[in-house]
């Protein structure tokens, strides 16, 4: 949604709060090398709907929040149906600080 004039989508809004908490409460985000074993995704959302097949095929992208360089990106992942309960998404990703995480629907060309 726009916001004095601006098109600031919502995902914005939510990492500008966060990073506003951090800056009133004089913190940074963890400077520990940790590692993403997985993403767990509960309940499969329905991007697709070809073939008589319901769900999604995720595609991963993980960037530097302060930099915006991107340490991580997927392939797609195999399609999950929406009749499954969740979707176990391996990374075994290191990473340092602040990250932003973005997951979507593989379209193919």
């Amino acid at each position: 949604g726009g916001r004095g004039g601006l098109d600031v989508a919502r995902v914005h809004v939510l990492y500008l709060r966060y990073m506003l908490e951090l800056a009133h409460r004089h913190r940074v985000p963890c400077q520990r090398n940790l590692i993403l074993h997985r993403i767990i995704m509960h309940g499969i959302p329905l991007a697709s709907s070809t073939g008589g097949r319901k769900g999604c095929n995720p595609v991963i992208s993980i960037s530097e929040g302060g930099t915006g360089q991107r340490v991580f990106a997927s392939r797609a992942m195999r399609f999950y149906d929406t009749e499954e309960a969740s979707a176990v998404l391996p990374l075994e990703v290191f990473m340092c600080g602040d990250i932003v995480l973005k997951l979507h629907h593989y379209i193919p060309p």
